[in-house]
């Protein structure tokens, strides 16, 4: 299971990367040998960052590659510190990310970006996409006792 989450936060990262250096090349070449700059391009880019920013550490946490502060965990047994660790964390991405991330979407669903047919609220539903794959993780974590 972890190794198909990892697998389709990467191939979704890969992808929107390419998306972005594709977008980003057009947009200067639009701007310096065109002369008329891309209306959309710079927009799409930001938008496209926001995605790959969240996505990206979703993918570093279920590569165990985050940043960790260790002073509670160093005075606590290493088995009640990983259910510890693994409950703060899949709390903060259940309240903070995902039902966080669905109400600063709703919130924004209805503002227009200005150079894009999308609205501001693309711009924050990868915030509970991207806590669900951190709680995913983290129950993996809690069940294997990781």
């Amino acid at each position: 299971m972890r190794k198909a989450l990892k697998n389709i936060l990467a191939v979704t990262s890969i992808t929107l990367f390419g998306l972005l250096v594709c977008i980003t090349v057009w947009q200067v070449i639009a701007r310096q040998l065109i002369g008329q700059p891309s209306t959309w391009s710079e927009e799409a880019a930001k938008l496209l960052f926001v995605w790959l920013s969240f996505l990206g550490s979703a993918f570093l946490f279920g590569e165990r590659g985050h940043i960790a502060v260790d002073y509670l965990a160093r005075r606590l047994p290493q088995k009640l510190t990983t259910v510890f660790v693994q409950l703060i964390i899949l709390i903060f991405a259940m309240v903070g990310m995902v039902w966080g991330g669905i109400v600063a979407a709703g919130n924004a669903w209805d503002q227009n970006l200005t150079a894009l047919p999308l609205t501001i609220g693309w711009a924050y539903v990868v915030i509970p996409i991207s806590g669900a794959f951190i709680a995913a993780f983290a129950l993996l974590d809690m069940v294997k006792g990781e």
